[in-house]
């Protein structure tokens, strides 16, 4: 026998319902977008509404099959009936949400949904182990319901702050998710969270890469995942042009990146660098350019010993130039203010080989003004400037000392 509602009778039930119910249905929507609220729901029913007006989503009927279980059928179809409502934006009352699911636990202890509702209400409120709890018991009446495995893994991954124990039982829940239900609407945010564990134990940068590869198919300005993605592909598969094109991506939609991003894409370049002069010291170990270039590229990472280093064999291979006691010079005076006699010696010695050269000026400037920010002597600042003075002299294009001379007459 079925039951014909009618409008008055329904209008009443739709109130009583987004009292109850509605903080249930937006827990969910904490965990999934209002789409994928709304699919979830229709995964879970089995009523028919037609819902076609453009304001208020008017419920035209409900059919609704009259059984011993009627109570819990309509238990059901209101979260259908929730789902033709339009969403009103409250905030959520995750302790409200709690009282409720509980309320139709002790009506109904095989509701499996219900269960698995009151675990997003309890990651909401910080009590993960409740969480899994409840995910526990909603898998245990259906061991595929898909809302108690996201939370399940959610709650997990919180708990990863407190215990690394945790990371792969949030890597398996979040892959068991992504196994079972590739087409579920909640499927980016199971991607997401695999990716932000960093799990290198159980998964790889190429699986995290694609991880994010399927969050920004879905979210194209995703700026955290054009970011997490660039870190993967820089500092574990060494594809710097990727890495790249997601840093510059990253900081397009997110300007907070950019210090981040930039001091990246600079470790990046230095990288590239450093193997490719290696790659030509492997192939003539005499490569003056080479040693020089390393010696630069790990000065500009602050990396000033190394620098020395590299300096030191590029002044073995070949004594009398003068780039490599120029760059040791500062690579010395940078490390710390007890390399400053050493690094004074570099930077004669360079005038000595090449007095005509502007170049060994410049860096004669450079080390009286990183001299000048240790002891702080205008003698020293004076020296700078008549340095900067002679570079123009031998070459009047040179835009670097006039700039540099312009800021210290200031």
């Amino acid at each position: 026998m079925k039951n014909l509602f009618s409008q008055n009778k329904l209008n009443t039930l739709l109130v009583v319902i987004v009292v109850i119910l509605g903080v249930v249905v937006s827990i969910i929507a904490t965990q999934r977008s209002s789409s994928e609220t709304q699919n979830l729901v229709l995964e879970k029913t089995n009523n028919v509404i037609d819902s076609n007006q453009n304001n208020t989503d008017e419920v035209k009927e409900v059919v609704i099959e009259e059984s011993s279980d009627l109570k819990e059928e309509i238990r059901k179809s209101e979260f259908r009936i929730i789902n033709a409502l339009k969403d009103t934006g409250d905030e959520i009352d995750n302790e409200k949400v709690i009282e409720e699911t509980t309320k139709a636990i002790d009506e109904n202890e095989e509701d499996s949904l219900a269960y698995a509702s009151r675990a997003g209400a309890k990651i909401n409120t910080g009590d993960y182990m409740g969480a899994i709890e409840d995910a526990d018991e909603s898998l245990s009446i259906d061991n595929e319901n898909p809302l108690a495995i996201l939370n399940k893994a959610t709650a997990y991954e919180k708990l990863t702050s407190f215990d690394g124990k945790y990371h792969d039982m949030a890597y398996n829940e979040f892959s068991k998710f992504i196994e079972l239900f590739p087409d579920h609407p909640s499927i980016v945010q199971a991607h997401s969270g695999r990716a932000m564990l960093w799990n290198m134990s159980l998964s790889s940068p190429e699986e995290m890469i694609s991880d994010w590869s399927i969050v920004l198919s879905a979210e194209p300005e995703n700026f955290t995942a054009y970011h997490q993605r660039a870190l993967l592909y820089n500092d574990y598969l060494f594809d710097y042009e990727n890495a790249r094109l997601d840093f510059q991506n990253a900081i397009k939609f997110d300007k907070n990146l950019e210090t981040n991003a930039i001091q990246h894409l600079k470790y990046m370049e230095q990288k590239i660098i450093l193997e490719n002069a290696q790659d030509q010291i492997d192939k003539d170990p005499s490569n003056y350019e080479a040693y020089v270039a390393r010696g630069k590229a790990f000065q500009d990472t602050s990396q000033f010993i190394a620098s020395i280093n590299e300096l030191d064999k590029a002044i073995e291979v070949n004594p009398i130039r003068i780039e490599a006691y120029c760059e040791r010079c500062l690579a010395r005076m940078k490390s710390g203010s007890n390399n400053y006699q050493e690094a004074r010696k570099d930077c004669n010695i360079a005038i000595e080989l090449e007095p005509e050269n502007y170049l060994v000026w410049i860096y004669g400037a450079r080390f009286h003004e990183i001299s000048a920010s240790f002891n702080n002597d205008t003698g020293t600042i004076e020296r700078a400037k008549r340095d900067y003075n002679k570079a123009i002299e031998l070459n009047p294009e040179n835009e670097f000392a006039k700039e540099r001379l312009e800021i210290l007459n200031q």
